[in-house]
């Protein structure tokens, strides 16, 4: 849930990606290219950049974050090794690079929902890029665009018992009554699954290590979505 698929918060006045020259300078570019180019100002998403600019310098660090438009979004992943390895699968995939990436957004923004207002979005977000290694960024993106976990058999009911040994997972299994062995299942295959995609325990540990640290409540939304 970082940069690369869902934040359009306040844009930097010089990005650290380099595609950006500033936010006045640039949203002058777009209004150029829409007045004089409106076919690549729709292919290219400008219309949503444009519109994002416009809110961060209207909000300030208030401003909401929003999906990324796919053109600069597959510019951020084609900047690092994992991140093209990962938009050449996707542009592969049924819907091209477009078509994967808004289901990751949408399993994003659900989660950011939960997490609470935009300054605890962004600190969520930040914390998010900075915590994990370049590998698991971008696999827990795959992750998220993988869905749901079909076919799982309930837990047990000790499984369970281990499930509710924290807080959150014991307010969880209150939450959920009599489906908690089937939302258990569902969260523990969704993890499995990010654990098989990472073969470096480096990779998977960190984060293992980001998520101990979260709070018992962005915990819970976690958890929530990959429950359902």
């Amino acid at each position: 849930m970082a940069n690369e698929i869902t934040t359009r918060d306040n844009l930097p006045a010089v990005s650290d990606n380099g595609l950006l020259t500033g936010t006045l300078d640039r949203a002058s570019e777009i209004r150029h290219v829409m007045a004089t180019d409106r076919d690549r100002y729709r292919r290219e998403g400008l219309d949503q950049e444009l519109a994002g600019l416009i809110q961060a310098e209207t909000y300030g660090d208030s401003a909401p974050l929003t999906p990324l438009p796919a053109t600069q979004s597959q510019a951020l992943f084609k900047s690092t090794a994992e991140g093209a390895e990962l938009a050449a699968a996707w542009r592969g995939a049924p819907g091209g690079f477009e078509g994967q990436l808004a289901l990751a957004q949408k399993a994003a923004s659900q989660i950011l929902a939960g997490v609470g207002d935009q300054t605890a979005q962004k600190a969520f977000t930040e914390r998010f890029s900075r915590s994990l290694t370049e590998r698991a960024r971008y696999h827990v993106y795959n992750e998220l665009r993988n869905g749901a976990a079909a076919n799982v058999q309930p837990v047990s009911s000790g499984d369970v018992q281990i499930f509710r040994n924290t807080q959150a997972g014991a307010e969880l299994v209150e939450e959920w009554g009599v489906h908690a062995p089937f939302r258990v299942a569902r969260v523990w295959e969704r993890f499995d699954r990010l654990k098989r995609a990472l073969a470096d325990d480096d990779d998977f540990d960190s984060f293992v290590d980001w998520y101990a640290a979260l709070k018992p409540e962005m915990v819970k939304t976690i958890c929530r979505y990959l429950s359902a």
